[in-house]
């Protein structure tokens, strides 16, 4: 691959898009009318949070997307609770979103307000960083 003459002498490196997604409202994009894209980390994050948030049997044509955690929220929360929901949300990430390596999963509940709080340590495939991004989900009624 050929360097340009000017690549030799510019510091900052070239940015480039690895995964792209859209925002699931369809935005558009003030410039162009377009619909807005997510980018690399933002694509991912907003992936992770869509597999956790969706309920398996919610998305048509694809029943076992996503997982049960939220019907684990009107449970009595014990130590079998939270063993459960850490298994529904690492066998749907591993499932669904093969573009990270989970590292770990951190799943801690509030009985007494039906919360559960999710933790998501990962790597994304080919770049040594750690992520981490964190769900707090709860009963509305």
């Amino acid at each position: 691959m050929a360097v340009a003459y000017a690549d030799k002498f510019t510091t900052t490196p070239l940015f480039q898009e690895r995964y792209s997604d859209f925002y699931l409202n369809f935005n558009r994009n003030i410039g162009s009318g377009d619909i807005a894209r997510l980018t690399n980390d933002d694509a991912i994050y907003s992936t992770l949070k869509n597999i956790v948030l969706t309920k398996k049997g919610e998305r048509p044509f694809f029943p076992e997307f996503g997982c049960n955690i939220v019907g684990l929220l009107f449970e009595n929360y014990s130590e079998f609770t939270r063993k459960t929901a850490e298994a529904e949300v690492r066998t749907a990430i591993e499932n669904f979103e093969p573009r990270v390596s989970l590292i770990k999963l951190v799943v801690d509940g509030n009985p007494d307000s039906n919360q559960v709080s999710i933790v998501l340590y990962f790597t994304i495939i080919n770049r040594p960083e750690t992520y981490s991004v964190g769900f707090l989900l709860s009963r509305i009624r």
